[in-house]
């Protein structure tokens, strides 16, 4: 059974601690009825071929961080994700799949919001949060 990179380097790129042993493996296995030959694909593609769209949860919690400022949040961030992107409004992290926008009415708070692809970073991300406010 043939695994297309990409779909192997995605999978290793979810996984904030991914070994050699263990990696969650997130896609499809479809079969030809024809030939029977099996196919790993991507759960885009599987998608297209139900002739549907993919949804998504988002979830979302709320910390504290003492001061924002995105530059220095960016700063720490970075060791996760190097091409974060920082916003005048927020980060968005892994191409906007975790994003950190300020709460309004709560100066010192942000909102931390994520898709379930990225639940184990997400934690992650929090962690290091708050490990940061506590230093302070």
């Amino acid at each position: 059974l043939n695994i297309p990179v990409q779909i192997l380097d995605r999978c290793i790129s979810l996984d904030p601690t991914p070994s050699k042993r263990f990696c969650p493996f997130r896609a499809f296995l479809t079969m030809d009825k024809q030939t029977s030959q099996l196919e790993v694909i991507t759960p885009e593609a599987a998608a297209r071929q139900l002739g549907t769209s993919l949804h998504t949860i988002a979830f979302s919690e709320t910390i504290e961080v003492g001061h924002v400022n995105w530059k220095f949040l960016a700063s720490k961030l970075k060791l996760y994700d190097s091409n974060l992107q920082v916003k005048e409004d927020g980060i968005e992290m892994f191409d906007g799949e975790i994003t950190l926008t300020s709460v309004t009415d709560y100066p010192k708070h942000v909102e931390i919001t994520w898709d379930e692809i990225r639940e184990e970073w997400s934690e992650e991300i929090i962690n290091a949060l708050r490990e940061e406010v506590l230093s302070l």
